[in-house]
């Protein structure tokens, strides 16, 4: 006869099917440009700047990543280290869901986190908000420990440490502080709530005495500490607060559309809905804690600020009310209508799987919205296709050749494709750099200049030097392209 699974081996078997899913041709996506820059951000730290996201509110990944020093594989090793921290969010979600609502609803809720085009895309990637929902998930998880199952104050420095991790990963993950208040909140025990209190004090204690020390670093180098890029992204009146609201909430249908599939987004629905009629207390909270984040988000941006991304964090917290509704029919259901109910779960689930398999093998095809994720990842010049193409052409000569552009983030991305140890040579000289009808200082004959059109359309007469193209790499759809050129200084 042979040995019986131990109970915690399926949960460990799902924890291993999410790092594979996530993990599994993991740069197909070439590098978007705020990669780019976090790349380059995390080299800096080694060089004695560990603060250049600051002005950007982005600081956690930044650090994470110059850990994976000396960068073989640079961006690669990137994307690996925010996955690390999601994993741990994963491993949170099922633990919570186990805990609170019940195996089945743990199934369910790891079953539609592992599968959502909306999360898996956005995991994939390294950036800030990528890691956002794992932190989210891990405040909530520490946090329940230390407010309602009455665990040792242990839990409380937890808690407040992943509250601090998570605003030095992005500075508008502030709201997170709002967590350990909810749970004390809903789970408010009249017979023990100065010890309740106590724990709730402690958690927001542990947080500030570890963000004091980064607070005092960069009030000492005069860093704005990405406040007012927070504060540029939204609206400053209510007159336009309720007109940007009302342009991103006529967006939403679109970006919904495309980030979680029709068929999947009914199914989470109904389950939603069920979940709310079961009113646990779990249920009740993450419907609360998601419609309230949802809000913020949409009336404190911009809609030419607004980015599908930053809804992620409400994602694990939809993905437990989903389990909490699965939990309440699957368990008044008989054993043929579970098996009904599963089948229409997996033929819902067909398209997102769909999408899945595209992030794997063809991220160009991906049916995203037009503007701005399509644009910005895939068929604009925020998008690493084309520069890829063009550092695996020039790697792949052998042979010792600089290509300088004129801005910041082309380079940055151009860096992070070239492969560790070759001959090509990635150089930013800025506009302000060149003199009208000159090369800037130390350009070499043979230097390629690398330009990003339409984008860059009229910088050859900013320069005033010849050009004379030498080779055109074209994203999907031909909407963009960067071009390699000859320079020479005019006569």
């Amino acid at each position: 006869m042979g040995r019986r699974l131990k109970p915690a081996t399926p949960w460990l078997a799902a924890i291993l099917l999410w790092w594979w899913v996530r993990l599994h041709n993991l740069l197909q996506l070439p590098a978007f440009i705020d990669e780019g820059a976090q790349l380059q951000w995390a080299r800096l730290v080694w060089r004695m700047q560990p603060f250049h996201g600051a002005s950007d509110g982005k600081l956690l990944g930044i650090w994470l990543g110059a850990a994976l020093w000396p960068f073989a594989g640079g961006l690669w090793l990137l994307r690996v280290a925010g996955l690390l921290v999601g994993v741990c969010g994963f491993a949170a979600l099922l633990a919570t869901a186990r805990r609170w609502l019940g195996a089945r609803a743990a199934v369910v809720a790891a079953a539609l986190l592992l599968v959502l085009p909306h999360a898996h895309f956005f995991e994939r990637m390294a950036v800030a908000d990528a890691v956002s929902p794992a932190l989210l998930m891990l405040v909530l998880w520490s946090g329940l420990h230390a407010l309602a199952a009455q665990r040792t104050r242990a839990w409380a420095v937890i808690c407040g440490a992943l509250l601090a991790a998570a605003v030095l990963a992005k500075l508008s993950n502030l709201v997170f502080a709002a967590i350990p208040f909810l749970i004390a909140l809903v789970w408010l025990r009249p017979a023990v709530w100065r010890r309740q209190l106590a724990a709730l004090l402690q958690i927001y204690l542990a947080a500030v005495v570890l963000l004091l020390p980064v607070w005092l670093a960069l009030t000492l180098v005069q860093s704005d500490m990405g406040f007012d890029l927070l504060s540029s992204k939204g609206p400053h009146t209510l007159g336009e607060t309720i007109i940007e609201t009302g342009k991103i909430v006529r967006s939403l249908p679109g970006s919904v559309a495309a980030y979680w599939t029709m068929p999947l987004l009914v199914l989470a629905g109904l389950l939603w809905a069920a979940g709310l009629a079961s009113r646990k207390r779990m249920a009740l909270f993450c419907g609360f804690a998601a419609a309230a984040f949802l809000v913020l988000v949409v009336t404190r941006s911009t809609d030419g600020m607004f980015e599908s991304r930053y809804l992620l964090p409400v994602l694990p917290l939809l993905a437990l009310l989903a389990g909490a509704g699965a939990e309440r029919l699957l368990g008044a259901a008989s054993a043929r209508a579970q098996m009904l109910l599963s089948l229409l779960a997996l033929g819902a689930a067909v398209p997102a799987l769909q999408f899945v398999m595209l992030t794997w093998v063809a991220p160009q095809q991906l049916p995203l919205g037009a503007f701005p994720d399509r644009w910005e990842y895939i068929t604009g010049w925020p998008s690493g296709f084309a520069l890829r193409a063009v550092a695996a052409e020039l790697a792949g000569r052998n042979a010792p050749l600089t290509v300088i552009t004129v801005d910041q983030g082309s380079w940055e991305r151009l860096q992070a494709h070239l492969p560790y140890g070759s001959q090509v040579r990635a150089v930013v000289r800025p506009l302000k750099d060149w003199r009208a009808g000159s090369v800037p200082p130390g350009m070499q004959p043979d230097d390629l200049l690398l330009l990003d059109h339409p984008r860059d359309d009229g910088v050859p007469q900013q320069l005033g030097v010849g050009l004379s193209a030498v080779e055109t790499y074209y994203r999907p759809q031909r909407e963009s392209w960067v071009t390699l050129y000859r320079v020479q200084p005019a006569p």
